[in-house]
């Protein structure tokens, strides 16, 4: 592969549910950098429904045609939602790729799930916890996203000062609109058979990577989110909560860069 071909590798960066691109920042930041991989966000702005999610992301992917895409959180889900609903609606068999958007080789999902809402607290949070967010949201919704950043970090992770302070106040894309068709979805969304149906066997075939990083103490999708091994999926477990990218932030870009330029096997 030439320098030319390269630097046309394009990486999407897609943030969870209350964040903003400006969160990847001081990893593809210096990624860009480092590497010949260019790098684009995602944004939620527009976005007013449960639909409106899932068709911001369809244009952004259709447009950027990435061959990368990094997702966290509920932004994580999202795209493993929309995957899998594409490849369900093509045809052919397990090495078959989503229609137009072929180029897409990795993903690499942190702190991520395959169901956010879970009666087992060990695998989601209770439905009951979004719904009072959803009702607060009317009323208080500064005070909700600041209470939402701050779970996103272990006590030593705030004790130790590795939680960012910028994102422990509001800083959003979303709308009003859009922070509650986040929630909504979160609490319905599932795509735990999907995953079994649809991504296993593009991961077993080769047509497809998965990089999926979780916080040994993620606070917010919790460990058992984490789906289990399988041919074409890497997990990594760090000593972190809900955002590795930053806490634990040189271990986090040495392996994510290491992934991104692994072309042994279909990057």
């Amino acid at each position: 592969m030439d320098s030319a071909e390269r630097r046309d590798r394009r990486v999407l960066w897609i943030h969870g549910w209350g964040m903003s691109p400006q969160v990847w920042k001081p990893i593809s930041g210096r990624l860009a950098k480092d590497t010949e991989w260019s790098h684009h966000e995602f944004s939620y702005a527009g976005c007013r429904d449960v639909s409106s999610l899932f068709e911001a992301l369809e244009h952004r992917i259709a447009e950027l045609r990435p061959e990368a895409v990094v997702a966290w959180s509920m932004g994580g889900l999202l795209l493993l939602d929309w995957l899998t609903r594409r490849y369900r609606d093509s045809d052919g068999g397990s090495d078959c790729k989503p229609g137009a958007h072929s180029e897409l080789r990795k993903l690499v999902l942190i702190g991520a799930t395959l169901q956010f809402t879970d009666a087992d607290r060990s695998r989601g949070w209770p439905l009951r916890v979004l719904e009072r967010m959803q009702a607060r949201l009317r009323t208080q919704p500064e005070d909700v996203l600041r209470q939402f950043a701050a779970s996103m970090f272990t006590e030593a992770e705030r004790e130790e000062g590795s939680a960012p302070e910028r994102l422990l106040q509001p800083d959003t894309d979303m709308s009003a609109e859009g922070l509650q068709a986040g929630l909504s979805y979160l609490a319905a969304a599932t795509v735990r058979k999907a995953w079994s149906d649809e991504l296993l066997p593009r991961l077993a075939a080769g047509s497809l990577r998965v990089l999926w990083i979780h916080g040994k103490y993620d606070p917010v999708c919790p460990i058992g989110a984490m789906p289990e091994d399988a041919d074409g999926l890497e997990r990594v477990v760090m000593r972190a909560g809900h955002a590795p990218f930053l806490t634990q932030q040189a271990a986090f870009y040495e392996r994510l860069r290491g992934f991104l330029n692994d072309n042994d096997k279909g990057g």
